[in-house]
C-alpha cells in the first residue's frame, strides 16, 4: 500500500492565520507606541534641535536593514531563526523583533521537513514521502520591525515601529514603501515617516539604492506644535575583496528640508555628501569560528545652518576614524568591540565612543 503525505497542505492552512496574528501584533506595537511617552518633551524646540532631528530623518534607513539581503536573495531573517515564527534580539541596552512573509514561509518549510522526517522514521513499509517544499525567492514580502533602544539609559528609552512592504521588479532590483512610528523621552513626543525606496545591483559587488521621506514630528507639552520634514537620500556602496582584504566603500548624497522651524518661521535645509570606507580582514578559525579586525573612515560635508542663529549658513566639515573585531559562529554567538573618535568642525571638538555588543539567539 502507497501513502502519500500532502506538504503543503500545513502552510496552506497555518501561514495566513499566523502572518495576520504578527501583523496584527506589530501594527498594535507601533501604533499604541506614542501613549506610552509621558516623560520629557518641550514646547519651543531650538534651531539646533530642528537642525539635528533633519539631521536624523536623513541619515535613516526606512528599510532598517533589508536591502543587500533581499537583492542577493538571501533571508533578511537569519535562517537561525527558522525555528521559530518571529526573531528577537536583545543587545546591550536595545531589543528588537522582526517579521516577515518570507521568514514565515521558511519557519513552515521548516517545519515541515520535521514532519516528514519523522514520518520517514515512523511510517511503514512502502511509505512513499514528497520531497521538501524548497524555499523560494518571493518577488512580494510584508514586512514588520519594532526596535526599543536605551533601556534604563541616560538619554531614556526610545521606541519605533516599522511595517512595509517591497517587490522585486526584476533579478536585481526592488521597489518597497514603508512607514514608521517614533516616540520616547526625548523632545518630540511623536515622529511619523512615510518612505519610498528603491535599490539596483548594476553588478554583484556594488549596490546603488535611494530613498525619499516624509516626517511629521509633534512636541509632548505642546501638541500645536507639528513640523514636517523631507529628504531624498541616494548611496553607492561596494563590496570589493583584493587579497584576503574586504573592501567596502561608500559615498551618500542628501537633501532634506524642515518646513518650519519655531524660532524663524522659515524652512531650514541642510545638504549631506559624506564617504565612508570600511576596511577588514576576515580571518577563518577552527570550528566555523571567524574573526574579523577591521578599520572605518569618515569624511563627511554639510551644508546649509552651521550654528544656533538661524539665516547663518556654511560648509561643517566631519571627520571621524575608528576600529574594532568581531569574533563570530555561525548560529551560536557574535561578539563585536568598536571604538572610534569623530570632530566636528562646528562644534570644535572631537567625541569619542565605544562600545561591545553580544548577540545571541533567543531560541
Amino acid at each position: 500500500m502507497t501513502y502519500r503525505v500532502p506538504a503543503g497542505r500545513l502552510f496552506r492552512s497555518h501561514a495566513m492565520p499566523v502572518a495576520l496574528a504578527l501583523a496584527a501584533a506589530h501594527l498594535w506595537l507601533c501604533f499604541t507606541m506614542s501613549a506610552r511617552a509621558e516623560d520629557g518633551g518641550c514646547s519651543t524646540c531650538t534651531f539646533d534641535e530642528r537642525l539635528s532631528h533633519l539631521g536624523e530623518v536623513i541619515y535613516d534607513d526606512p528599510t532598517r536593514g533589508r536591502l543587500e539581503s533581499r537583492l542577493e536573495n538571501r533571508p533578511w531573517i537569519g535562517q537561525d531563526w527558522a525555528s521559530l515564527p518571529i526573531a528577537a534580539k536583545p543587545v546591550d541596552q536595545n531589543f528588537d523583533m522582526a517579521a516577515s512573509l518570507q521568514h514565515l514561509g521558511n519557519f513552515e518549510a521548516q517545519r515541515t521537513r520535521q514532519k516528514l522526517e519523522e514520518a520517514k522514521e515512523h511510517g511503514a513499509d512502502g511509505l512513499v514521502l514528497p520531497k521538501p517544499v524548497p524555499t523560494s525567492n518571493v518577488m512580494l514580502d510584508v514586512w514588520s520591525k519594532v526596535e526599543v533602544t536605551g533601556f534604563e539609559s541616560i538619554d531614556g528609552e526610545a521606541r519605533r515601529g516599522t511595517v512595509g512592504a517591497d517587490y522585486k521588479i526584476a533579478r536585481n532590483a526592488l521597489l518597497g514603501v514603508s512607514a514608521a512610528i517614533r516616540d520616547g523621552t526625548t523632545t518630540l513626543a511623536s515622529d511619523t515617516r512615510l518612505a519610498a525606496y528603491f535599490a539596483i545591483k548594476p553588478w554583484s559587488p556594488v549596490t546603488l539604492d535611494a530613498n525619499a521621506q516624509w516626517g511629521e514630528s509633534q512636541a509632548i507639552t505642546n501638541p500645536s506644535l507639528v513640523t514636517t520634514q523631507s529628504a531624498v537620500t541616494a548611496r553607492l556602496k561596494g563590496n570589493f575583496s583584493f587579497e584576503g582584504l574586504r573592501l567596502a566603500p561608500a559615498l551618500t548624497v542628501a537633501h532634506g528640508v524642515d518646513e518650519m522651524d519655531v524660532i524663524s518661521g522659515r524652512p531650514v535645509e541642510k545638504s549631506t555628501i559624506a564617504l565612508t570606507p570600511r576596511i577588514s580582514r576576515p580571518i577563518d578559525l577552527k570550528g566555523g569560528t571567524k574573526l574579523e579586525p577591521f578599520l572605518t573612515l569618515k569624511s563627511a560635508l554639510d551644508f546649509g545652518p552651521t550654528e544656533s542663529e538661524p539665516g547663518h549658513e556654511g560648509v561643517d566639515t566631519t571627520r571621524g576614524i575608528g576600529g574594532g573585531l568581531t569574533f563570530a559562529k555561525p548560529n551560536a554567538y557574535s561578539l563585536s568591540v568598536t571604538t572610534g573618535i569623530e570632530h566636528t568642525t562646528s562644534s570644535d571638538q572631537s567625541n569619542l565612543n565605544g562600545r561591545v555588543e553580544l548577540k545571541l539567539p533567543l531560541r
